[in-house]
């Protein structure tokens, strides 16, 4: 379920089979059908403190642009460089890249190595 902005852009450039990574926060729901079994749905609710990040190209679903690079840390889907990211007002958080053999180390960060 997405809110305000989001909501807005994911109305206008996603399509049924696009590719894209949701953060937000769990809710599950509980109902009875009309056979009175109970019924259970988990859905992602991201409000303002979410993030949208489309991964496929521009005709949506496609492999990712830019050739996927595996972010760091454990269970972060593929995305490509430069991908498009909306977030809900939240302040976006610097990517860093992971290397290629999975490891338990965070990656390193090299930007503060550059002499000049």
């Amino acid at each position: 379920m997405l809110f305000g902005k989001l909501a807005e852009v994911a109305g206008e450039y996603l399509r049924k089979g696009s590719q894209v990574y949701i953060e937000g926060q769990l809710r599950t729901r509980k109902w009875t059908d009309q056979s009175g079994q109970d019924k259970y749905t988990t859905e992602v609710v991201v409000n303002v403190g979410g993030t949208m990040q489309m991964l496929g190209g521009r005709q949506g679903g496609g492999a990712p642009a830019g050739g996927g690079q595996q972010q760091g840390g454990w269970g972060q889907p593929q995305q490509p460089q430069g991908g498009n990211q909306f977030s809900g007002g939240a302040q976006s958080r610097p990517q860093q890249q992971a290397p290629a053999a999975p490891s338990n180390e965070p990656p390193m960060d090299f930007d503060d190595d550059i002499p000049f």
